[in-house]
């Protein structure tokens, strides 16, 4: 949701809520009902009043549009990659999805502890630019090796998993810790 329609939102909610308060007002009578009527058709006869009903009226069609929209093209563009452009469409790849695919597949290297990942995008073409793996590795891990067999090990596993070639890993120790990587038990 864009910031104009958060700010139709705000004036839409603000007119809800003084409508809102002036029935409950009226209901107890707090201004007795000669005077709040006597109010309405003075407001009724001012131009004002129709500007600001008509106002009110698009703010509402507008925000009723809003709740059945999708998003527009571009929100939903950066929440994914485009793998391959075909004639008959184009193959899409959440960005989280990769994400977690990455982050798996560093932990399951014996001397990492933890992964981060974050996904480096071409906006030229919504393609895949690079990652970068942050770590925290155990204290026994020789990082150099460490890091050249994730390096591979990423690059080969995109290659399998979705076909991009060539893709750019940097990796970031962030950490170094005695604990041991936890590894799920299978269930046989």
């Amino acid at each position: 949701m864009g910031i104009g329609t958060r700010i139709l939102l705000l004036i839409l909610s603000v007119a809800a809520i003084l409508l809102s308060a002036f029935s409950i007002g009226a209901f107890f009578q707090l201004p007795t009902e000669s005077v709040w009527l006597n109010e309405i058709h003075y407001a009724l006869g001012r131009p004002e009043t129709l500007v600001a009903a008509f106002f009110f009226l698009i703010i509402s069609i507008r925000m009723f549009f809003v709740v059945f929209s999708r998003g527009s093209a571009e929100e939903r563009d950066r929440d994914e990659l485009t793998l391959q452009h075909t004639e008959t469409g184009d193959v899409h790849v959440s960005i989280e999805a990769i994400r977690s695919f990455l982050e798996s597949t560093a932990r399951d290297v014996r001397e990492v502890v933890d992964a981060k990942a974050r996904i480096v995008i071409n906006e030229k073409d919504m393609s895949l630019g690079g990652v970068a793996l942050r770590l925290i590795v155990s204290t026994r891990a020789e990082i150099n090796e460490l890091s050249a067999q994730l390096r591979s090990r990423v690059q080969e596993r995109l290659e399998q998993s979705i076909g991009v070639k060539d893709v750019r890993v940097d990796v970031s120790v962030v950490g170094i810790t005695n604990d041991v990587p936890q590894r799920k038990q299978r269930v046989v």
